[in-house]
């Protein structure tokens, strides 16, 4: 009798076990994001009439307007992120960028850096507000220092 209770015991353990990694495993997931999905309302993405980009090490800007900003506006707001925490790495460069809508009002502000670190900022106030993301791959970063040369 008693080796029975002992297996469905360790049965009842086994499984508040397996319960408890799967949760933690679903909540704690990364999901994948695009700044479109969170700030698409802020920007207003067919108002937009200028991009400002300021590249950190040199304070170099370059405005970004019709078609030109129109593209990189549709590869910045499409790029992957997922959530993360800041980055504890060296900074080598980042960029500023300024996203405008009609009459020049700042709609969204972006950050990001070498370390693929996206911080992004709707003026408009929004609960997505400086939050760190990390971008899946560096296509976006390389894109815009290539800008500069």
């Amino acid at each position: 009798m008693k080796s029975g209770k002992n297996k469905v015991l360790i049965f009842g353990l086994s499984l508040i076990v397996v319960v408890t990694i799967s949760v933690l495993i679903l909540f704690n997931r990364n999901e994948i994001i695009k700044l479109k999905d969170i700030f698409v309302d802020d920007v207003g993405v067919s108002n937009v009439s200028r991009i400002n980009i300021i590249r950190s090490s040199d304070n170099k800007e370059i405005t970004l307007k019709g078609k030109q900003a129109k593209e990189f506006l549709d590869t910045l707001l499409n790029t992957e992120l997922k959530q993360t925490k800041v980055s504890d790495k060296t900074i080598k460069e980042s960029f500023w960028i300024t996203i405008f809508r009609e009459n020049d009002v700042a709609a969204l502000g972006v950050r990001m850096d070498n370390n693929l670190l996206v911080d992004a900022y709707s003026y408009k106030g929004n609960k997505n507000n400086s939050k760190y993301f990390k971008a899946e791959n560096g296509s976006i970063f390389d894109k815009t220092e290539k800008m500069f040369e």
